[in-house]
């Protein structure tokens, strides 16, 4: 995880090299106070995945190896995502590798009554994992 200094409004983010002799944000003009933003890179974390045999081989699983649901008189129901018309037709162009990897990206975003800055949460599933270890 890597950690940047932001102006206390939010409308800038301080580039460690070359804002180090900024005392006010550009856009604003607010003093520097030293908060910092936290970051994660997706891919990385992705690319962490992908070198752990272990999950490497639960990503193929959930994907392909699946048993579908079917009702008592045999026929397929709508389960997960991959049981869907539109990943069907996506798979075709853009899931051709055994580990490419289908991921949801979940962003929401408050301002508590209590605080002057607003607070997100970005929370990414990777579709590829059977549903019940998601």
């Amino acid at each position: 995880m890597k950690t940047q200094e932001k102006c206390p409004r939010g409308c800038y983010l301080y580039d460690s090299f070359d804002d180090v002799s900024l005392v006010v944000c550009p856009l604003c003009k607010t003093p520097r106070c030293g908060k910092q933003q936290k970051f994660v890179s997706i891919g990385q974390k992705l690319a962490q995945v992908l070198t752990n045999e272990e999950k490497r081989d639960l990503l193929s699983q959930g994907r392909h190896e699946r048993e579908p649901v079917v009702t008592q008189d045999g026929k397929k129901i709508y389960s997960d995502i991959f049981d869907g018309e539109t990943y069907n037709k996506l798979k075709i162009e853009h899931f051709k590798d055994q580990y490419d990897i289908g991921i949801v990206l979940h962003i929401d975003g408050f301002k508590p009554d209590t605080s002057h800055e607003a607070s997100h949460i970005i929370n990414c599933i990777i579709m590829n994992f059977d549903p019940s270890i998601r």
